[in-house]
This record gives C-alpha cells, sequence and structure tokens, in this order.
C-alpha cells in the first residue's frame, strides 16, 4: 500500500501561488471505504479506501490539461481545504483556511469575484476549477455524486508540492498511483506508455539544449 498508515498532510497549490490547498488524510482504518465493492472478504490491508492516487485516460482530461495522462489524488471533499491570494491585494494569502465543503460544488462560490479561483463545467455534472491569473489546472468534482458516495474532489498530483511528493516517510515513493481509471476510452499507446513506461528513451538534464 503506498500511502503510510499515519495521518499525514498534504500541500499544494497553482504555479503563482494565489491559490493553496492542504488534504488532511486521516489515519488508514479512518480512511473511506470503496461502498460500492464487497470488500469483506478481504484482509484490511487490500481493501480499497480513499484518498488514493490513479491515473485517468479520459480524453476530457487529457485535453483539458493538455497531459497525456492525468495522475490525480482522489479524496474525500472534507480532507481539503484553500486558502486564497485577494485580487485587490498583494501576498500574503489570506489566513484562513476555507473548508472544500463550502467550495465545492461551485454553485455560490463561484459568485465571488474576490479570489482567482475559476469553474468551468466540463460536461454534466462535472466542474473542474483552475487558477484564473496563472492557468493552473488544480480540481475535479462531480456532483451530485450518486449514492452511497460522499462529496469527492480530485486533486490533480502536478499540483502537489515537490516537497511532499518526494517524502519518504511512508516508504518511499507513496504518491505512486495504485489505479488506471477509464482505460475503455484511453489512447492504446498512451496506455503502453502509462503502464509500462518510455522504453529506455534519451534523459536530458535541461530543457531543449540537447543535440
Amino acid at each position: 500500500m503506498p500511502l503510510p498508515d499515519h495521518a499525514f498532510a498534504l500541500h499544494g497549490g497553482c504555479n503563482c501561488r494565489a491559490i493553496r490547498y492542504k488534504i488532511d488524510v486521516p489515519a488508514f482504518e479512518d480512511r473511506f471505504l470503496h461502498p460500492n465493492r464487497d470488500q469483506a472478504h478481504l484482509p484490511e490491508e487490500d481493501k480499497i479506501r480513499f484518498p488514493m492516487s490513479l491515473i485517468c485516460h479520459c480524453n476530457d482530461c487529457r485535453s483539458s490539461s493538455g497531459a497525456l495522462v492525468n495522475y490525480a489524488f482522489a479524496c474525500l471533499n472534507s480532507y481539503v481545504s484553500f486558502k486564497f491570494q485577494p485580487r485587490s491585494s498583494s501576498p500574503p494569502l489570506q489566513e484562513e483556511w476555507i473548508p472544500a465543503a463550502n467550495i465545492f460544488p461551485p454553485a455560490e462560490f463561484k459568485e465571488r469575484k474576490d479570489t482567482y479561483l475559476e469553474f468551468y463545467q466540463s460536461s454534466e455534472m462535472r466542474t473542474r476549477s483552475f487558477c484564473a491569473r496563472c492557468g493552473t489546472n488544480l480540481t475535479y468534482c462531480v456532483w451530485p455524486m450518486p449514492e452511497p458516495w460522499p462529496r469527492f474532489l480530485d486533486i490533480w498530483a502536478g499540483t502537489i508540492d515537490k516537497a511532499d511528493l518526494e517524502r519518504e516517510d511512508g516508504g518511499g515513493e507513496w504518491l505512486k498511483p495504485v489505479r488506471h481509471c477509464w482505460i475503455d476510452v484511453e489512447v492504446p499507446w498512451i496506455g503502453r506508455l502509462a503502464t509500462e513506461g518510455s522504453g529506455g528513451i534519451p534523459r536530458h538534464e535541461g530543457g531543449s539544449d540537447f543535440a
């Protein structure tokens, strides 16, 4: 199991840092059990619990982000809170953490014009959020969730702080994805890239300054 058993927090936000979030993950025994799977026969360590890291292969996520594959940290809305830099002022951020439950679904919050958090309804019942200043894609939200699911929020894992992505207190590499989703609509060569890797192609320390 990649995630450590103990409670921990992850931090992240947009590229310009006008939007910051915190994910408070509870201890293993308090994490949400997948409600649509019969898991009574499984040992505790094999049961599907949230949050989890997963790879999404749907076309909407690919085209909205510009990335071939998207790594999401899928968690309960109640685990997440946000801080914002007001549009009318310079840093620092607001002091208060706003629970994600007060933001998603964004029926009321999207009417606010004092933060850089903006929303885009990409399809029926599906809303994505992004920073209006730097353009960073931040979250994906389905509303309403089908019973018996609670409110959920997918955080795009690329927005998690590098320091947290590199943490090793769970044995190392504990934010690596543990599931693929929407493989029925995946592009085959992208699916192979996501599961098999790039096949040993050259690696460069710099950007485009290679020959």
